[in-house]
């Protein structure tokens, strides 16, 4: 319903050196610093071209939750698994860093821009209801002038009333960011009446949990709590073209086509269930508590026994690559001053031969009106066609692990949408009453093979058809005041389910 436009600094924007620092407390994320600096250098070495660079850092607590810690239940996929919880627990995590080196260097058409962040990030709460915190009670603890329970590692006594000697269930930690480099050519052809942009790109989609906690410290049953690790970072490479052209008879084509490559890297190391990332678990220490057939080997300390491999490697997810091929043509034409029509096609397709997962030649369609009623009335009426193949995740993940099961037969999801919408100026004066408008519209939304998870599978539910209709009106007055009256109805129904109750019909 509306259009964002973001533009970002150049040179030219800061010519010079800018520094900003700010800091902030209470009990969201607490003792927080944050800083910048950034600089643009118009003229580098020659007259056309420029550099802009910036740097940021921030560093915070995170956010004082205080909840009951979440200390045991049973695994996944059971449903309504029996929850035990501990006594109300206030979130003190380690502290986070974020750091950032982001900037863009333009020669003459040619532009490069780069990402480069680092994070550590450290989250209060953890699934399903873990709260971090760095230090427990117990590590002070007293008794006789000893302490009750010091840190060992590895742990020599599990049979203690200690919760986590070895400081393995402390921490929640996602390092979740993007690193990218991309490399941009523009240029204007025929007198200005053709454009065209090539481009090339790579992207690493960092997605880290060094620690990813599920249960707090339990004695006896489960010291150490229950936390993992694994890195299901990914990478994409990938090119662009695309051109626009202006046509005679009020005719302007856009056109393009492109093309990438996904993949995650094989990570399995010590793992025995094949290729693929490797997880390994930071606690319990007692693995036999775990869920799970954990890997073994010969014990070198007892002749003829075995012991679990250390950290019970397993293989998060199946390897995963995929590469995409896609071309679009986009015309749009203005026959008279009152109308615009506007059209596209985009045909995409996954070879199988050129990755693990694929999917068909799929063509998507859209198409959109715009028409002048009368002055300050205006209809427009537009079609659309979408498509999401599933991630990964979805078809990967190893069910025998620590994860859902992934179907490497899932469907891809489409949708269509249509959409009507009356805009309007009802009164504009120079007076106390200054203006008044108002927007109405109606949409319906096919979504089919929708992807869902159920009874510890990853699955395609039944389709889904979604009612919208909204309403907003706005009277401005004299002194830059306004008054404004918006409604919206949204009603889902479901193919499986029924109607959909989680969000409400009427704002």
């Amino acid at each position: 319903l509306g259009v964002m436009n973001i533009i970002t600094k150049d040179a030219e924007d800061v010519d010079g050196v800018e520094i900003g620092v700010s800091t902030a407390d209470g009990n969201g994320d607490r003792q927080a610093l944050r800083g910048y600096v950034m600089a643009g250098i118009p003229r580098l070495w020659s007259d056309d071209s420029k550099l802009f660079i910036h740097s940021s850092f921030e560093s915070y607590r995170g956010a004082g939750f205080e909840m009951a810690s979440h200390l045991f239940s049973a695994p996944t996929p059971q449903p309504n698994s029996p929850m035990i919880y501990g006594p109300l627990t206030r979130a003190e995590p380690p502290r986070s860093l974020v750091f950032n080196l982001d900037g863009k260097l333009a020669v003459g058409p040619l532009s490069v821009y780069f990402q480069a962040p680092y994070a550590e990030r450290h989250a209060p709460l953890g699934f399903p209801g873990f709260v971090s915190r760095e230090e427990w009670q117990e590590d002070s603890l007293e008794i006789d002038g000893e302490l009750a329970c010091p840190f060992e590692e590895p742990y020599l006594d599990t049979t203690d009333r200690c919760l986590d000697k070895g400081r393995r269930a402390r921490d929640n930690r996602e390092d979740f960011f993007d690193r990218y480099v991309v490399a941009e050519y523009r240029t204007r052809l025929a007198e200005g009446r053709a454009g065209l942009t090539l481009k090339g790109y790579g992207i690493q989609f960092s997605r880290r949990w060094p620690q990813l906690a599920v249960m707090a410290g339990v004695p006896q049953l489960l010291e150490g709590g229950l936390s993992l690790e694994d890195d299901a970072s990914s990478y994409r490479i990938g090119a662009s073209a695309d051109g626009d052209l202006e046509l005679p008879h009020d005719v302007r084509l856009l056109y393009g086509a492109d093309g990438f490559r996904d993949w995650v890297p094989d990570t399995v190391e010590r793992s025995r269930q094949g290729p693929g990332t490797e997880a390994e678990f930071v606690g319990p220490l007692q693995l036999e508590r775990l869920p799970l057939l954990c890997p073994r080997e010969p014990d070198p300390e007892n002749p003829g026994g075995v012991r679990f491999l250390p950290g019970c490697p397993l293989t998060f997810a199946s390897p995963s690559s995929r590469t995409v091929l896609g071309a679009f043509v986009n015309p749009q034409w203005r026959p008279t001053k009152k109308l615009i029509l506007d059209g596209g096609a985009r045909l995409q397709i996954a070879p199988s031969a050129l990755g693990h997962q694929s999917f068909d030649l799929t063509p998507t369609f859209s198409a959109g009106l715009v028409y002048n009623l009368i002055p300050d009335w205006h209809l427009k009426v537009n079609y659309t066609e979408g498509f999401r193949p599933p991630v990964f995740n979805n078809l990967n993940s190893n069910g025998e692990a620590v994860n859902f099961d992934g179907d490497p037969d899932l469907r891809v999801e489409t949708s269509d949408a249509v959409q009507a919408e009356i805009n309007a100026r009802l009164f504009k004066g120079d007076r106390a009453l200054r203006e008044v408008n108002f927007r109405a519209d109606y949409s319906y939304t096919r979504l089919q093979n929708f992807i869902a998870f159920g009874t510890g599978r990853y699955n395609n539910a039944g389709d889904r058809g979604i009612h919208s209709a909204e309403f907003l009106g706005k009277i401005y007055v004299k002194g830059g005041h306004r008054v404004e009256l918006g409604y919206t109805f949204l009603r889902m129904n479901t193919a499986d389910v029924g109607v959909h109750r989680a969000l409400p019909e009427h704002w």
